[in-house]
């Protein structure tokens, strides 16, 4: 079985459990997009000039984003995946873009996620010319969270939505 399917089995189980124990309501649940095609994705990559790292094409072949995957997160589809400057998750990187440092060249960090309540960011280093190619950032205004690939950094979702869980049911330990 492909690993990202375990993975997503993972995810939807922890958040039924959320949404069980949500009783005031307090988040929305949405199932991942259907998969990209790689037709989409070859696309993008040759209207880009860039390459898409295997952990996140992995992904992208499975669920095109994620609304709400944590909390009010999402991971955005192929279509979303813009470095125009109209694209808003642009002007919020340029805030911060100074405050980060190892990434590569500037223009090839790639907003793939962002929380829609506040300024927090998810990019990807898509340099495949630097040491930190494929790389996922979590920023805030400055670097929150580094992950080695979109695995590991999926992973850490997960992790988000079972402390989630905790809170919910009063089971979460003090940080």
């Amino acid at each position: 079985m492909d690993r990202y399917k375990k993975l997503f089995e993972h995810m939807l189980m922890i958040r039924s459990k959320i949404e069980a124990a949500d009783i005031k309501g307090l988040y929305e649940y949405d199932d991942p997009n259907e998969p990209a095609t790689e037709e989409q994705l070859l696309n993008w990559e040759q209207d880009n000039n860039l390459n898409i790292p295997s952990s996140y094409r992995a992904f992208l072949l499975n669920a095109n984003g994620w609304k709400n995957i944590v909390q009010a997160f999402e991971l955005f589809s192929i279509d979303a995946l813009s470095f125009d400057k109209s694209n808003q998750y642009i002007e919020f990187l340029s805030f911060c873009i100074d405050n980060l440092s190892d990434y590569g060249d500037k223009l090839c960090l790639l907003p793939i996620g962002a929380n829609h309540e506040s300024y927090d960011l998810y990019l990807m280093v898509l340099d495949s010319n630097s040491e930190y190619y494929g790389q996922v950032i979590w920023v805030a205004g400055e670097e929150v969270e580094r992950y080695d690939d979109f695995e590991k950094f999926f992973n850490s979702l997960i992790k988000g939505n079972e402390y989630v869980y905790k809170l919910l049911i009063g089971e979460a330990e003090k940080p």
